[in-house]
């Protein structure tokens, strides 16, 4: 989703906006401001229409595109020690399935090392490995 937004150059929407709320937004001509709400809308809607619709239920009360991108990263991103636990018990527990192809595979072991590795969890090179020999 950030790359969609950065792409799009609406990133700006998702920033905190704390430091700039102390600077007045406005220009002389005021387009800063329409600027600005101009981009907020238009990330809002690049979320709204990027999520599945499992996802967009939880999410479709927020009004803003930040707010949206919080309630994400709290459902999404959690790094609590449950959330680790269950990863690391995946990690762990894979075994290639056969029905699969090879990529669909390897695919689904490195979305698990994804998510650890975005929890701040180091798996060493030789632990994957180790699960392409079974």
């Amino acid at each position: 989703m950030m790359a969609i937004l950065i792409y799009q150059k609406l990133d700006s929407a998702i920033e905190d906006r704390t430091e700039k709320d102390e600077k007045p937004e406005k220009g002389s001509d005021g387009v800063k401001k329409e600027d600005s709400e101009i981009v907020m809308k238009q990330a809002r809607s690049t979320l709204i229409m990027n999520l599945a619709d499992n996802v967009l239920r939880q999410v479709i009360k927020e009004k803003t595109g930040l707010e949206i991108w919080t309630k994400l990263n709290h459902l999404y991103m959690a790094k609590s020690t449950a959330t680790k636990i269950f990863l690391k018990g995946k990690f762990y527990g894979f075994k290639m399935n056969l029905v699969n192809s090879l990529e669909q595979n390897l695919d689904e072991l490195n979305k698990i090392v994804l998510f650890l590795t975005n929890m701040g969890e180091t798996i060493k090179e030789e632990d994957q490995n180790d699960h392409l020999k079974k």
